[in-house]
């Protein structure tokens, strides 16, 4: 959360059980309290993980990409084409 916090994250992405170990981590609250997260994109997160991550880390969206492992790269690269997009109109 640390590195969420000095570079100013607001969208993660995550894989397998990472989230999970996020949530069983020990807690820093004074950084945790810091961090500007408000999306998260992975391949799905169980109901008990889930619920400890919106308890520590407060309000966060997560979009689930069920079955596809490699369909947040997918999001990203639209997403990318996007701010290009967009730079090149300014």
């Amino acid at each position: 959360m640390a590195d969420a916090v000095e570079f100013d994250a607001t969208t993660i992405t995550y894989v397998g059980e990472m989230l999970r170990y996020i949530s069983l981590s020990p807690q820093n609250t004074e950084v945790e309290k810091l961090h500007k997260i408000k999306n998260g994109f992975g391949p799905g997160l169980r109901p008990d993980v889930w619920e400890k991550l919106m308890k520590r880390f407060g309000n966060i969206h997560f979009a689930e990409l069920y079955g596809s492992s490699e369909g947040f790269y997918i999001f990203f690269m639209f997403f990318l084409n996007i701010l290009f997009y967009h730079s090149l109109c300014e």
